[in-house]
């Protein structure tokens, strides 16, 4: 069985209409596959790729690299971002020049955008994983809800949500260095409980099975190695006799 930890916390399929994983992609290329709907908003690339790997998920530069999710930005909405490597860090990891934003200065308590109000209370710096979370009127860090206020949704400014960086009507900016292992989109409001429950989940990745790693380690021994433990003989095709 995959993980959907999306899902967590009784949250109905229909609720997430985008979850990337990077940290539990076998590729880059596989990395930008929007789990909860395969081939509906995958992210893309459109200047500079970041890196990637399965242990940091994406590295963005700070400077050049960011992600396009094609997805607009609506009253609603609910964002959870699992991230790491925020000492010294300014920028946004994940937004657009609407809301929901979240943006990251270090040092700086208010990191918490929606609407017409920046949230803030606490802050967000270090090197090590993190989840916060944000919903219409309220920030989280790490499952645990840490402001809560009035928003106002101006609206007006639709534009696809950006990972890494922040979009803009003149062009992309507010670009992020930091890892991020996570990232889901709702358009729901989550609840407290379930912003626990998809904190807690999103912590336990990579939970995935790595499908192409498993076959090719089958395929490089492995089965052999397993049957001559269990005194299974094998045929020319390797097929139990």
């Amino acid at each position: 069985m995959f993980n959907r930890a999306w899902l967590a916390g009784g949250i109905p399929r229909t609720a997430c209409v985008a979850a990337y994983e990077p940290v539990c992609a076998v590729s880059r290329a596989d990395s930008y596959i929007n789990r909860a709907n395969p081939g509906t908003y995958d992210a893309t690339a459109p200047v500079a790729a970041p890196t990637w790997a399965d242990s940091t998920g994406w590295t963005f530069n700070g400077t050049t690299q960011y992600l396009s999710t094609g997805l607009n930005q609506a009253d609603g909405m609910s964002v959870v971002l699992r991230l790491s490597n925020l000492s010294g860090a300014v920028g946004t990891p994940f937004g657009d020049r609407g809301d929901p934003r979240i943006f990251l200065v270090a040092n700086h308590p208010e990191f918490w955008h929606y609407g017409s109000y920046n949230g803030g209370g606490t802050t967000l710096v270090g090197t090590q994983v993190q989840v916060t979370a944000i919903t219409p009127g309220r920030g989280y860090l790490n499952g645990r809800l840490v402001t809560e206020f009035t928003y106002t949704w101006g609206g007006g400014y639709y534009l696809p949500m950006t990972i890494g960086a922040r979009n803009y009507s003149g062009g992309v900016y507010s670009f992020m260095g930091v890892d991020i292992q996570a990232l889901y989109i709702y358009n729901v409001t989550l609840t407290p409980t379930q912003v626990k429950a998809v904190t807690d989940a999103m912590n336990m990745l990579p939970m995935r099975p790595q499908l192409p790693r498993f076959r090719s380690w089958m395929m490089g021994g492995a089965l052999t190695q397993f049957r001559k433990a269990f005194g299974l003989r094998t045929g020319s095709r390797g097929v139990p006799e």
